[in-house]
């Protein structure tokens, strides 16, 4: 009989393998995706996107105008939002469908999409521009087709590119963080301000009143009945209220004052958070260029240009070909020109035959040399090794001689030490 536990482990095993089953069988399925499916998948992506790119109004957005009619260039045609917006749009228009499935990449194309649009929509200048500037760089770089040298690395450049994705919505979502504690801050000041007007005109008009001498006189009033409010005059009354009042207005412009603190602190942190994040991105390959926004119009014309240079370039060069291939048609069916190519065959047919016996020659004499040098050069080791012989031979015999003397001299020594011996 089974117990509560082994039932329990039994069907966690079997959720754990489900589990393990379906990332497999959606692995398999990933891979063996139907090209025609992922293409009408891409088609409608890129259409949904361009749609919302369309709808973008430049001349109802609260941004301010140096930020709506900024360029980095000044032979820049359109602005920066105005280029980005058109860029996209016909980035996407012109590469609906690549072989790579773009899938995840067109999530967080979508999602930058949405932020430039609000940001031009709601006036927040981070979501604006580097939203704009992350469709640019999504839908030119990381949604194209990889080139055909890098075919083998398919999946390695994917995954490459949807992490560039993974950093850059951190990024967006880091901008949207900053202006939405802009916006609450600018809202903040725009009380404080107005508080700060208020409390300064009550503030003056009281110290007007109590310059007079009947605002120092219901001044001193209040301060007299300062424990029992109930002996106060009306006019006494209505001067507490204002103080009252007063104090009120600068308490709550203390509080302003320190919520503006605590959101520019804020501002600060996510400032910091974000060069962070840029600062990863742009380790990855992703440079926030300011000239490169001027120049992808320029540089999408140019590209245009040159293709179409090419083309008609293609088709001298193919009519060249042809007219070429028409006059070598007519020579070979000339007979005369056939006669003579002929003779030119035969011609080069000899030379080609002299010249290999010739270097057929000349190979052998130089492996008959080859031979040569190594005999002598044997020859010159043996000799050498002769010479070697010799030296030791005469070493030897030197030696010796050196040896014998020394045993004669040595005798000699020990003969007349002895006959000394005698004769004493």
């Amino acid at each position: 009989m089974a117990t509560k536990k082994s039932t329990g482990m039994k069907r966690k095993a079997q959720k754990t393998l489900g589990s393990l089953g379906s990332k497999i069988l959606g692995k398999k399925q990933e891979e063996v995706k139907n090209p025609e499916e992922q293409g009408a998948e891409q088609i409608a992506r890129a259409n949904e996107m361009v749609s919302i790119l369309k709808c973008i109004r430049f001349d109802t957005s609260p941004l301010p105008a140096e930020i709506l009619e900024k360029k980095h260039s000044p032979t820049q045609k359109k602005t920066d939002m105005e280029l980005f917006r058109d860029a996209g749009i016909n980035i996407l228009n012109r590469g609906a469908i690549t072989e790579l499935d773009t899938e995840k990449i067109d999530e967080t194309l979508r999602y930058a999409v949405n932020t430039f649009e609000e940001g031009i929509k709601n006036g927040q200048p981070e979501k604006a521009q580097r939203g704009g500037f992350a469709v640019l760089f999504i839908a030119n770089t990381l949604r194209r087709e990889v080139d055909e040298t890098e075919r083998e690395m398919a999946q390695q450049i994917k995954a490459e590119r949807e992490e560039m994705c993974d950093y850059i919505k951190t990024m967006l979502k880091q901008c949207r963080r900053i202006d939405a504690y802009e916006g609450q801050r600018a809202k903040k000041l725009v009380n404080f301000d107005n508080g700060t007007k208020e409390t300064q005109k009550l503030q003056d008009e009281l110290q007007a009143y109590l310059n007079t001498d009947e605002g120092a006189a219901v001044l001193q009033e209040l301060e007299d009945h300062m424990i029992h409010p109930d002996k106060r005059s009306i006019k006494a009354q209505e001067l507490d209220s204002r103080f009252t009042l007063l104090a009120r207005k600068e308490d709550h412009l203390f509080t302003l004052r320190g919520e503006l603190s605590a959101l520019t602190h804020a501002v600060s942190e996510e400032n910091a958070q974000l060069e962070r994040v840029l600062e990863t991105i742009n380790g990855k390959g992703y440079v926030e260029d300011p000239e490169l926004q001027s120049r992808v119009e320029e540089i999408m014309n140019e590209r245009v240009k040159a293709l179409t240079r090419l083309q008609e370039q293609n088709k001298r060069v193919s009519a060249a070909l042809d007219a070429h291939d028409e006059a070598m048609r007519a020579a070979i069916s000339d007979p005369t020109n056939a006669e003579r190519t002929a003779k030119n065959l035969e011609y080069w047919d000899k030379k080609r035959k002299k010249e290999k016996e010739q270097a057929e020659r000349e190979r052998a004499a130089r492996e008959k040399r080859l031979e040569e040098l190594r005999e002598q050069r044997k020859r010159q080791e043996r000799d050498a090794e002769l010479d070697r012989e010799i030296e030791e031979l005469q070493e030897n015999i030197d030696q010796f001689e050196d040896d014998i003397e020394d045993d004669v001299e040595m005798d000699f020594e020990e003969q007349a030490e002895e006959n000394h011996l005698y004769n004493e």
